[in-house]
């Protein structure tokens, strides 16, 4: 199913079969699943008062390593999932018709960890041992240039936020709030974003 030209009902029925599809695979070498990520993920953000799009963001931080087209010609992370699985999630949800706002901060959520591990030598020993792991496939600690030119992005600050919960989102057997919790919010925004289009 092409994630293309879907109205908005349609599109979150897209990310709600791909998480079913999904839901009890493996996180890239973490303890929890693909979907219990994800929903860890997103309630870390509505507990902090997060905006719509960083929470929708938080939610789909991960989809480009359940989204990826065909996998014979999709780069693996030694079996620690999808390299660039940052740009392709943003280009999907672009696709699906969110806003650049939730593609930049899935984009950052990458970028975040190599700013960290360059700004914050101390950051690198509280990395998982998958994430040290991806960390050498997605460019390693950014260089200085790189890291100036990503302080002065207008998000920031929320792209800090999002991987801070991104490395919380890793419990076992912790209850969280379901998928189906934000389909009302994704909804919402769908039909916002899709409205100042067409005006």
């Amino acid at each position: 199913m092409s994630a293309k030209k879907l109205s908005p009902e349609k599109a979150v029925d897209f990310i709600f079969a791909l998480y079913d599809q999904f839901a009890n695979e493996d996180y890239i070498g973490e303890p929890i699943s693909q979907l219990e990520h994800a929903l860890q993920t997103a309630a870390l953000a509505k507990h902090a008062s997060g905006s719509a799009d960083l929470i929708i963001a938080a939610l789909l931080h991960d989809i480009g390593h359940l989204n990826h087209g065909n996998s014979d010609f999709v780069e693996q992370m030694n079996g620690y999932g999808i390299a660039r699985h940052e740009q392709i999630g943003a280009r999907l949800v672009r696709e699906l018709g969110f806003s650049e706002a939730v593609a930049d901060l899935i984009l950052g959520h990458v970028e975040a960890k190599r700013f960290l591990v360059f700004r914050h030598p101390d950051y690198l020993a509280k990395l998982s041992a998958a994430s040290l792991e991806t960390l050498k496939h997605q460019g390693g600690p950014m260089l200085a240039d790189e890291a100036d030119r990503f302080e002065k992005n207008p998000l920031f600050k929320d792209k800090l936020r999002l991987r801070a919960w991104d490395d919380q989102a890793k419990i076992e057997n912790y209850q969280v709030a379901g998928l189906e919790s934000y389909r009302d919010l994704m909804l919402a925004r769908l039909n916002e974003d899709l409205i100042s289009v067409t005006n």
